[in-house]
Parts: structure tokens; C-alpha cells; sequence
């Protein structure tokens, strides 16, 4: 198992994050909500074994919902995905086949077995879900038969697409996932809300490996030395907002300097400058086109370049 599914893992499975994640997508107007002591973990592991075979499957999270007199009334099953899948339906659908299977072979009499309901929460920021979301769209069906195919949706919860009234019905460390992951899509976003993170390490973790951008670690390494109370993301990501400004200004000066002692004389040294400063906005532009997979327009909106410096990074550029 990878450290990505560790790390998603080990914060979905607190059963506050988890309650907070079905009271938003599951729980509708009217309804009492999930609260976290209504949850408890059940075996993501199954086993079924018979004389010819041996099935073993394991799901990243699933929890137990019990009612108010303790009684198991329905398993909520999650998977995480940062990549979108063809085959997620089939998969989907074999977790809670397997579910069943148990269920039914532990049931007594006619005891009924109880509903199993799964959700694929989808952690990719720079593509939307692209693959199928229904068994009928990894079949090739043909219309005479159609009438007769039974079909089998899923449920797929993209972050970073959710709107601002979806995200509003988020609470704690889900909602600050979800506004990280969409100012990753879109950095224009400013400015971040402030939320304070429960989760600190979990979360700063996980968002360091779905993105694998370097500012979480060093968020990571203060917030450890430091070990703040109360540690909210907004003021942090400004400092990243500003990060890539410094690291291309530095790198700019450098390249500047070198060129300007090449050319030595006043004028090259004139010239090395002018060539330096266009050197660093191409590196600035490049860095930012490269970490957040933007456009060379969107690139530069980013960075706040005037007409003048767009141009020269246009002709830089072409």
C-alpha cells in the first residue's frame, strides 16, 4: 500500500471527518445528522472461501452506522482516488457483492443483512473524473438487450470541483481539503478563508503527497518545531502564494549577474541586467506553468504581469 493511501487513510478514518463527509453528500434538509459517535469501524477486509476458491478483498475505509439504541443500520464504504479509473465500477460493485456474500452467510434464519453504500472520493485537481461512473458505460450494451441490463452507479465526489454552496456544507478538515485542493485548480482564489485545521500533520501530509508541492513540507516542519494550537490555513498559504515569487526572483538575480559578468563592460553589465530581469520572469513564469500546470496567459495573470513584461515573456517564450 502506498503512502498516499496511508495518508488518506489515516484521516478519513477519524469518525469526525467521516461524519462530516456524510452529513454533506449523504444527509438530506430535514434529516438528523450523522454525529461521529454514531459510527464505528467495521473489517475493511473480506474473506470468502468455498471448496474451489478463496476471495480476499480490502477497502480503504468503511464504517458502521448504528441507531440510537446500538442497532447496525447500514455500512458506508469509501474509496479514494487521486487518478480517475475505467474499471471503478466493477470494483465498486465487487466490494459490495462481497459484502453481501458475507452478510448473507452470517445471517440467521431470516434475518435480514443490512445496506452497504459506497462513495469514491476523488482527490485530482487538474482533470475532472473522466472514466465511467455506471457499469453501462464500461459495457458495450446493445439495444435489444438493454431493457434487460441492470445497471450500477457510483457515486464520485470530485473536491476540487465542489461549488462555494457545497463546500459551505462541509465542516473542519473536509472543508479545508476541499477549498486547498480547488485554489490548486484555480489560484486566483484569493483570499483563502481562514479555517483552522484539527488535523494538522494529517492533513498538511496529505496535501503535500496529492500535490506534491514542497510548501507543505515546510508547513509541516514548522508546525512540528513550533506545535501551534491554533493553526488556521490562511495566513500559511499566503507565504506559498509569495514563495514562488522569491524563488524566481532569486533565480533571476543569479542568472542576471552571470550574464552581466560575462559581458563585462558597463554596458553588457546594463545589458546583463535588462536580460536578467527578463530571465527571471521567464523562470517565475515557467516554475508557476510547471507546479500548477497553468496556461502561459493563466501563467502570467497569476503572476500579475504588466502589458511590457508579458510581451517580452511572449517573445521569450515563442
Amino acid at each position: 500500500m502506498g503512502e498516499l493511501d496511508l495518508r488518506e487513510k489515516s484521516l478519513f478514518a477519524m469518525n469526525d471527518v467521516f461524519a462530516s463527509f456524510l452529513n454533506a453528500f449523504f444527509v438530506t434538509r430535514g434529516e438528523p445528522p450523522i454525529k461521529p459517535e454514531d459510527l464505528s469501524d467495521a473489517s475493511p477486509e473480506t474473506v470468502t472461501v468455498n471448496r474451489h476458491q478463496a476471495s480476499h478483498q480490502i477497502r480503504d475505509i468503511i464504517k458502521c452506522l448504528r441507531d440510537d439504541f446500538g442497532v447496525s443500520i447500514a455500512l458506508y464504504g469509501l474509496e479514494n482516488q487521486t487518478k480517475p479509473a475505467k474499471d471503478m465500477p466493477i470494483r465498486i460493485m465487487a466490494y459490495d457483492a462481497m459484502g453481501y456474500k458475507v452478510q448473507a452467510k452470517h445471517a440467521k434464519g431470516k434475518g435480514k443483512i443490512i445496506p452497504i453504500v459506497t462513495f469514491v472520493l476523488y482527490f485530482g485537481y487538474d482533470k475532472r473524473w473522466d472514466a465511467p461512473r455506471a457499469l453501462s458505460e464500461c459495457c458495450s450494451v446493445p439495444k435489444r438487450i438493454k431493457r434487460w441490463f441492470v445497471d450500477y452507479r457510483i457515486r464520485i465526489i470530485e473536491l476540487a470541483w465542489l461549488t462555494s454552496k457545497q463546500i459551505d456544507k462541509l465542516d473542519g478538515d473536509l472543508k479545508t481539503i476541499a477549498l486547498c485542493l480547488r485554489h490548486f485548480r484555480n489560484p486566483k482564489r484569493w483570499p483563502f478563508p481562514n479555517v483552522k485545521v484539527q488535523y494538522v500533520e494529517e492533513v498538511l501530509a496529505l496535501l503535500g503527497k496529492i500535490t506534491g508541492d514542497k510548501i507543505f513540507e515546510k508547513l509541516l516542519d514548522e508546525y512540528q518545531e513550533h506545535e501551534e494550537e491554533d493553526w488556521e490555513m490562511a495566513s500559511r498559504l499566503e507565504s506559498y502564494k509569495e514563495y514562488y515569487r522569491s524563488e524566481g526572483r532569486t533565480e533571476g538575480k543569479k542568472l542576471g549577474k552571470k550574464l552581466g559578468m560575462e559581458l563585462g563592460e558597463k554596458k553588457g553589465i546594463k545589458k546583463g541586467k535588462e536580460v536578467g530581469k527578463l530571465e527571471q520572469l521567464v523562470a517565475m513564469t515557467k516554475r508557476i506553468m510547471t507546479k500548477e500546470r497553468k496556461s502561459l496567459e493563466d501563467a502570467m495573470l497569476y503572476l500579475q504581469l504588466d502589458e511590457g513584461e508579458k510581451k517580452l515573456i511572449r517573445s521569450a517564450m515563442d
